[in-house]
């Protein structure tokens, strides 16, 4: 690996997953560039921040930085999965830039996928059964995904997509379950649905895999990022308590959930746990 020139681009580096990215290249002082739209990451010795506007690419740009590894997190209105949007203009706004990149020598290829490409699915979830997602950002990130992969026939490039199970964490930008459990000072009630069981990964987990998989530089494909487990908020609630020192007020309660995802589902990690070499994943 090549750690003194910038080309490595981390897209989307100013979100949840992309803050935590960055942080683990700056802890282990390899040069990133840092892509961001609206708001700058801070620069550092080794992060570089660019700006990307994925609506107007700008070519000579990522020309003029060759980058040999990507790692795309990037993509916007994740406030609402069902926006019509994410099937239309933001889905021909990625495939427009993964193939500019492509085309602009780029060799490695890393995207944060989605547990939602699998669609309403009980039980557990193998990254080679087929997807039927129900909601337009699942079927968005399938359509780029399959995009991508035709791409591969074109293109000599590898590839691996880390399809993200549910993530729990400190979120800079918007109250996560993590946020309103640890910084609830006033201890209001948190209603939690009773029935819910969910595959939660940590966040300093998942940009620890993201970190493992670029090192690989391997052409891995579709891998679950997912604990492997199926557990209850509940039984998360209880993660979080231990690991933040808190005593939040809760209560479980039975209610109309998402449409889109099932009650109870979960990835199955066997791939991921050959692929970085840990049992205990």
């Amino acid at each position: 690996m090549n750690r003194n020139n910038f080309d490595i681009l981390v897209t989307g580096s100013t979100g949840f997953i992309g803050q935590y990215i960055i942080e683990k290249f700056n802890k282990n002082k390899i040069n990133v560039l840092s892509s961001y739209n609206k708001k700058k990451i801070k620069s550092s010795k080794y992060i570089k921040p660019i700006k990307i506007n994925m609506k107007k690419l700008n070519f000579s740009d990522l020309k003029k930085y060759k980058v040999k590894t990507l790692i795309h997190l990037a993509w916007p209105k994740l406030n609402d999965f069902e926006d019509k949007s994410h099937t239309k203009d933001i889905l021909k706004n990625q495939k427009k830039f993964l193939k500019t990149i492509i085309k602009l020598g780029c060799k490695n290829i890393i995207v944060a996928g989605s547990s939602l490409e699998y669609g309403l699915k009980s039980g557990k979830n193998v990254e080679n059964q087929i997807t039927k997602p129900v909601c337009s950002y699942g079927i968005a990130k399938d359509r780029l995904r399959k995009y991508l992969q035709k791409l591969k026939i074109k293109y000599d490039f590898k590839y691996t997509w880390l399809r993200i199970f549910f993530i729990y964490g400190i979120n800079p930008n918007r109250n996560t379950l993590t946020n309103l459990l640890v910084k609830n000072p006033n201890r209001k009630p948190i209603i939690l649905h009773k029935k819910i069981k969910r595959d939660y990964v940590d966040i300093k987990y998942v940009s620890d895999i993201f970190f493992k998989i670029y090192q690989k530089n391997c052409n891995f494909g579709v891998v679950n990022l997912s604990s492997g487990k199926n557990i209850s908020l509940k039984k998360l609630v209880s993660i979080i308590k231990s690991k933040f020192q808190v005593k939040p007020n809760v209560l479980y309660k039975v209610f109309e959930q998402r449409k889109y995802e099932p009650e109870r589902f979960y990835g199955c990690n066997k791939k991921l746990k050959y692929i970085i070499g840990n049992k205990n994943v």
